[in-house]
């Protein structure tokens, strides 16, 4: 859970729906209003479902809902405060229940299960690459063996997929990506693994692009008075594209820290 959490925090698109900043906030974007009873933490080996959502317009901090949904306010499970960089490369995430006033120096800071300090910027790889063309071998293709079963690999995939490519096409170019990151788990109240780890995150995508050709008539005036027209006096052509991008492949996994080997992945 937590890995995911601190994940989909840490990259999602806002929604811009959640909780209203309830007073001044010190050092986070808000300050949630905590649920009338506050739910205990999970145990340690639990698996829970959460549902995670913007805590406010415009905030980068987010809120954990226990289950599906995220319009009961007493189903909020913790706070997912983001702190640092807003541009990446120094970036730190808390996951805090509702338990405050622990803290003598923030009096609205929850107790911190976890925390992820992501430190580097991410490292992207990416093709560009005419249909039917060889790809390059990446340096990192995921946790899993079975890479050459996704989309990723398969151009006659994006050809037909989702439908609505509607021209007399001339050429298709790709754009093969891929991205690692990896960020520091620690806690000072969970027990963990036993050892230090990190959270790897990795996600490989592929644009693509299809260009077609559009002629335009030219039209001159010619006549005079009443006899003024449009008479098309000949044709220019230009190239369009139309274009389309997918997150074909996105995983994370926590890591042993010394041996770099998955100790949970999802």
């Amino acid at each position: 859970f937590f890995a995911g959490s601190l994940l989909k925090a840490a990259s999602s698109t806002p929604s811009f729906m959640g909780a209203l900043c309830s007073c001044c906030c010190g050092t986070r974007d808000v300050v949630p209003d905590a649920p009338d009873v506050i739910i205990p933490d999970p145990e340690e080996d639990e698996q829970i479902v959460v549902t995670i959502d913007q805590a406010a317009i415009a905030s980068r901090d987010y809120l954990a809902y226990r289950g599906l949904g995220t319009e009961d306010r007493n189903e909020r499970w913790f706070f997912l405060n983001k702190s640092g960089s807003k541009w990446g490369g120094n970036v730190q995430m808390e996951v805090e229940n509702f338990v405050r006033g622990l803290d003598p120096n923030d009096e609205n800071k929850g107790q911190v299960l976890w925390r992820s300090d992501f430190i580097d910027q991410p490292f992207f790889q990416q093709q560009l690459r005419d249909v039917g063309g060889s790809m390059l071998q990446f340096a990192f293709t995921g946790f899993v063996d079975s890479m050459f079963d996704r989309p990723h690999y398969d151009d006659g995939y994006y050809i037909s997929h989702g439908g609505g490519w509607d021209r007399d096409y001339r050429t298709s170019l790709f754009l093969n990506w891929n991205m690692r990151t990896e960020a520091s788990l620690s806690s000072t109240v969970r027990k963990g693994f036993g050892f230090p780890v990190k959270l790897v995150v990795y996600a490989q995508g592929t644009g693509v692009a299809r260009y077609f050709e559009v002629e335009e008539p030219i039209y001159e005036e010619r006549g005079e008075g009443e006899n003024r027209q449009q008479v098309q006096v000949g044709t220019r052509r230009r190239w369009e594209r139309h274009e389309r991008e997918y997150v074909d492949f996105v995983q994370f996994a926590v890591c042993d820290l010394a041996s770099g080997q998955p100790v949970v992945d999802q």
